[in-house]
């Protein structure tokens, strides 16, 4: 929890310290460099991970953030200069709390709908709260005197509109990893460092595009760039969709550089457009909603996107996947986690050959299932 804390506060402040420390012109090329910085990050953390894993146990990925930690402490106090608001607002504790509960309510029921089904009361019950946590939320900004967030930024067209795609591009991004990773991890049998290290094509694209987003944002306008990265990104959600255990590499691997050349483009270019207008003021509570729509989009979208690829996946099974193998009812209903998880092998070992292929086509058609919906959102 306390990383969560913490990494959500460097998150926000780090783009509101930006906006603060650049003139207008230079913000977008700055921009780009801490969009480049954070890819490399993301690029390099699966590669990290998986040597770590190869050698010590699970606790060495929290440990290696000691270090880091540290090493930005010192960064921070030598290289940044302290700013402040001077309309600061006290906290809008009743708004946060209202929408934490709405968030955490509405990914509770999603994620529950492959164990409980889409019937159950917990889950429609928790559907419904957090609907009407959300709703209750949008009624208390409009009459809280200091919102979280406030009336400004929200009838700002730019912004909110960026707000928008950033929740939507990060849902499809989250859902198209949690099914690649389970693809080859779990149905494949990857390790976790030949995972992340296949990942690269998708990097490297990012990394370059997004450490020229300055300078293209200097001859293209920013909304064809956001568009076009959109486009490239939903193109490359697409084309993984359509990936299944017998894919070459080299097919993946172009959608990863198709990926990353969509993603490279519109982060950059859609923070920039986010924060180049926003009201005096404003920098540091507009960054921390940027964020939290890239974060919403994380955590909605592993729920939502994992809900609807794994009923899919569950379904197929259990109605003619398993039947054609000559399962019995109760032996798929037994199975299912290991089918919606890519265990085909637990599954063949338990139940067959027969049973494992058609556990193997019904994972697919989830997972393609999923992947569609990721590239339509």
């Amino acid at each position: 929890m306390l990383q969560g804390v913490g990494g959500a506060a460097m998150s926000a402040l780090t783009l509101s310290i930006l906006v603060e420390a650049f003139p207008p012109a230079r913000q977008a090329a700055a921009i780009g460099t801490w969009a480049a910085v954070a890819g490399l990050g993301f690029g390099l953390g699966p590669v990290v991970g998986g040597l770590l894993l190869g050698v010590f146990d699970w606790s060495s990925i929290f440990w290696v953030n000691v270090p880091l930690g540290a090493a930005a402490l010192v960064v921070t106090a030598v290289g940044v200069t302290e700013s402040k608001d001077a309309t600061a607002r006290p906290l809008d504790v009743t708004g946060g709390g209202l929408s934490a509960a709405g968030l955490l309510a509405l990914a509770f029921g999603f994620t529950e709908t492959l164990t409980r089904g889409w019937s159950s009361s917990l889950v429609l019950g928790s559907i419904a709260a957090g609907v009407a946590l959300l709703a209750a939320f949008v009624v208390w900004e409009h009459r809280c005197p200091s919102p979280m967030l406030p009336p400004e930024l929200i009838a700002h067209r730019a912004f909110a509109s960026a707000n928008v795609v950033y929740f939507l591009a990060y849902l499809a991004l989250t859902g198209m990893f949690f099914y690649v990773t389970l693809l080859y991890q779990n149905v494949l049998g990857w390790s976790a460092l030949r995972t992340g290290l296949s990942w690269l094509p998708m990097n490297v694209p990012f990394l370059i595009v997004a450490q020229l987003g300055g300078r293209i944002a200097a001859r293209v306008p920013r909304v064809r760039i956001v568009v076009t990265g959109c486009l490239l990104g939903a193109l490359g959600v697409g084309g993984l969709g359509l990936v299944h255990p017998g894919t070459p590499y080299w097919y993946v691997a172009a959608c990863y550089v198709v990926l990353g050349l969509g993603y490279g483009a519109f982060v950059p270019a859609c923070s920039a457009a986010a924060m180049a207008h926003v009201p005096e003021g404003t920098s540091g509570v507009a960054a921390g909603v940027l964020n939290t729509s890239r974060q919403v989009g994380n955590s909605v979208g592993l729920a939502v996107l994992g809900s609807i690829g794994l009923t899919a996946m569950a379904r197929t099974w259990q109605g003619t996947g398993a039947p054609a193998a000559g399962v019995s009812h109760a032996a798929a209903v037994g199975a299912t986690a290991e089918v919606t998880g890519g265990q085909v092998s637990a599954v063949g070992s338990a139940l067959g050959p027969r049973a494992a292929a058609a556990a193997s086509a019904a994972f697919v058609h989830g997972y393609r299932v999923g992947l569609v919906v990721a590239g339509i959102g």
